[in-house]
């Protein structure tokens, strides 16, 4: 991301506003839009806050975000417009009136041409400015304003709300749909407590960063760590069967080996497996997860688009964890 103060320098000329949290279908809409407005690509950029407004305006209504910062570059940058500028939101920049707010965008993008921006965008103090008032102020200022009409999407329009109800169903297809790309989760390898090793299948144990999260449960997902992506089992939960009191997120790389502490994983293409359950015994833990292995193993994720590498096809063998005594 790049600070606004160094905007003046690139001779950026077209912009698209907003919070583009997960860069859905809908903001794609806005990337092509301001990429539209210009034959080449490196006098256009996306203009979004950090942190999210409800965090200074409402933090007890603030969601969680689909994407983290650096994603959220990665997709700008995917879809074609080579610059995010990241604006501080504070609580000087929350009081601008819209004509202020505009103003003081235009000292930092003096070659400013067009603003696209989707249907809803409201801007300013309160959010007394809507995209009437923006093509007004463009009228005055000398710039031309693209409202951009909402994406439907079986009969409703693409959005990051629609998307975190998906992903909180566990409906992975709908929210990928809505995205564009995949559901993805990132976040840093911790050290855990070793219990995975113990049962034969061990686990990256993951703090994401703040991101909406799944429900509770075992999931098979692609983990992409250091360029290489491993087909993967997931649990997210309290480990019942060890009586854990606080949540955590454990991936099993399969057939991964070696020391990936502090790096950071990426997780995607989500498939639901089973709820999270207690186990009699550590055997039949040891079981369920290679049936968990086994499922994950058979999903075929051939549609799987990325330049990274997936390893370990169907037909790779579940290594045989030690025997533990109940």
């Amino acid at each position: 991301m790049i600070p606004l103060s160094q905007a003046p320098s690139l001779g950026i000329k077209h912009i698209g506003i907003g919070v583009f949290d997960g860069v859905h279908r809908g903001h794609q809409e806005i990337i092509a839009t301001v990429l539209q407005q210009s034959q080449t690509p490196q006098e256009c950029a996306i203009l979004t806050f950090h942190p999210h407004p409800l965090e200074i305006i409402s933090p007890e209504k603030a969601p969680l975000r689909l994407t983290s910062p650096l994603r959220m570059e990665y997709w700008i940058h995917h879809y074609g417009v080579p610059h995010l500028i990241a604006i501080p939101f504070d609580e000087k920049l929350r009081h601008f009136s819209p004509h202020e707010f505009i103003l003081w965008l235009k000292r930092h993008l003096p070659q400013l041409q067009s603003i696209s921006v989707g249907f809803n965008w409201r801007f300013g103090f309160n959010g007394l400015g809507t995209t009437l008032t923006l093509v007004d102020l463009g009228s005055q200022l000398n710039f031309s304003t693209h409202i951009v009409p909402p994406l439907t999407i079986e009969n409703e329009p693409a959005s990051s709300t629609r998307i975190r109800e998906a992903v909180l169903q566990k409906n992975f297809s709908l929210a990928d749909q809505l995205l564009g790309h995949s559901f993805e989760i990132s976040g840093t390898v911790i050290h855990g407590d070793g219990k995975g090793k113990t049962l034969g299948f061990p686990t990256a144990n993951l703090t994401p960063h703040r991101q909406l999260l799944p429900p509770f449960g075992t999931y098979a997902c692609l983990a992409t760590v250091e360029g290489i992506t491993y087909r993967s089992v997931l649990n997210y939960g309290l480990r019942p069967t060890f009586e854990k009191k606080t949540a955590q997120i454990e991936v099993h790389l399969i057939g991964f080996t070696g020391d990936i502490y502090q790096k950071e994983i990426l997780l995607n293409q989500w498939v639901w497996l089973r709820e999270e359950q207690k186990f009699p015994n550590l055997p039949a833990l040891q079981s369920q997860i290679a049936s968990d292995i086994e499922k994950t193993l058979k999903i075929p994720y051939s549609s799987y688009s990325s330049q990274t590498q997936i390893l370990h096809s169907n037909s790779v063998s579940i290594p045989l964890p030690p025997k533990i005594n109940s």
